[in-house]
């Protein structure tokens, strides 16, 4: 009797499952020279930076997010406010659908969104000039600001990876600057990029659990995950098109508080809809209560070029690896 032939496939390995065997290095020696800046950026996809942001800014604002979750009583009243230390049983007994979207609930984002530390903050001289430095042109920083908030829920997953231009859009040259506020180490939940993933264009989608629902099809790929663990200051910045991802948190005591805010050149098209508020709001509803109108609307003193959106990106295929 003749046995039956059944041929060997070898698995495709999926880049997304790699171990990260690489530490983020400080760009920091590098802020005074320009030209060698841009290179390890354009090797890279990313660049690090320790200690770049005023801490003391970067207190206060958690300070002020913190004390939203404590008025909902989502903090342990047992612990200092700025520990952050989440009040697991209320975050549990939210509503699944609120964590869905955002990742947290809506009213609580009004409130952050209308912080006004929040939507200044990125107007930090020294992002301006690594910006400028990397365009060579003056940068401009989306008005869509992005607050994360990781509460211990059995809604809430790691963001998946992924590139930031599916979402955003317009000019391939958009650059993120991801921070916490507060340390964040690996454990906490931290980034980890894909290096040089940005040479690789716009990649396809699969659907995923996490924040944007869709994840980089990172299969076949052999590239090298890098990471940290980031100190209150710390800030990493990347191009749209590399791939990144959130670490999972492991310390589910404890909230994980960071923002995105993104910037291109004056000079690139960009998408209308970065010039809307991050969530269902009116820039007068966020506006409200403003002490310094300096920087409010600023973006209406620019014209700008518009891109047309395309909707195919978001389209998913099947993952097979």
């Amino acid at each position: 009797m003749m046995k039956s032939s059944v041929s060997s496939v070898r698995a495709i390995k999926n880049n997304a499952n790699k171990i990260s065997n690489r530490n983020f290095l400080d760009s920091s020696q590098f802020l005074l020279q320009p030209n060698i800046l841009r290179h390890e950026a354009n090797n890279k996809g990313y660049l690090f930076f320790r200690s770049l942001m005023p801490e003391e800014k970067l207190l206060s604002l958690r300070r002020q997010i913190l004390e939203i979750l404590y008025r909902r009583n989502l903090l342990d009243a047992s612990s200092e406010i700025l520990d952050g230390v989440a009040n697991i049983d209320a975050i549990k007994q939210l509503a699944p659908e609120t964590f869905r979207g955002n990742g947290f609930p809506l009213d609580i984002y009004l409130e952050i969104q209308k912080l006004e530390l929040f939507q200044t903050i990125g107007h930090e001289a020294r992002l301006f000039d690594i910006f400028r430095h990397l365009f060579e042109a003056e940068p401009f920083l989306h008005p869509k600001t992005i607050a994360r908030v990781v509460m211990p829920h059995e809604e809430v997953h790691a963001t998946p990876p992924h590139q930031d231009f599916i979402y955003i859009q317009g000019a391939v040259q958009t650059w993120t600057a991801w921070f916490p506020l507060g340390d964040c180490s690996r454990k906490l939940g931290s980034l980890s990029v894909l290096e040089a993933s940005h040479e690789l264009g716009i990649l396809d989608v699969a659907p995923q659990f996490g924040a944007g629902g869709l994840e980089a099809i990172l299969c076949g790929l052999d590239l090298n995950w890098a990471e940290a663990d980031f100190k209150m200051g710390d800030v990493l910045i990347f191009n749209s098109r590399t791939v990144h991802k959130a670490l999972p948190n492991t310390i589910p005591s404890h909230i994980r508080l960071s923002c995105d805010f993104r910037y291109q050149s004056t000079n690139d098209i960009i998408d209308p809809k970065s010039l809307e508020p991050h969530g269902p709001w009116s820039w007068e509803e966020i506006y409200s209560g403003y002490s310094n109108d300096r920087l409010k609307y600023y973006w209406k003193k620019r014209d700008f070029e518009f891109s047309e959106w395309d909707n195919s990106l978001l389209g998913t295929k099947p993952k097979i690896c």
